[in-house]
């Protein structure tokens, strides 16, 4: 079975903090590929996770910050990241 997000949910709730709600299939990987993105976000700090077995679905939900002194990014960019590490 492949890795299949299923839907994506980012709001902004400080100027420089998100919330992300990743709902992704749960097939083997799946949950090790999600924790490996999180620890990927270099220019993020995460505050705090939490995955959730939903019937047939993970759900990832973290809060992070982007840190201070890191060059600008577009608000899509730990989503994109994200998505990246869960297909492959």
């Amino acid at each position: 079975m492949y890795k299949k997000i299923l839907k994506v949910d980012m709001i902004q709730v400080e100027e420089k903090g998100f919330y992300i709600r990743v709902v992704c299939n749960k097939s083997e990987g799946v949950a090790l590929s999600l924790y490996r993105a999180l620890e990927s976000l270099t220019n993020f700090k995460v505050q705090n996770s939490n995955l959730t077995n939903i019937s047939d679905c993970f759900a990832l939900t973290f809060t992070l910050n982007v840190r201070d002194g890191g060059r600008r990014r577009r608000r899509s960019s730990p989503v994109i990241r994200i998505i990246i590490y869960v297909i492959e």
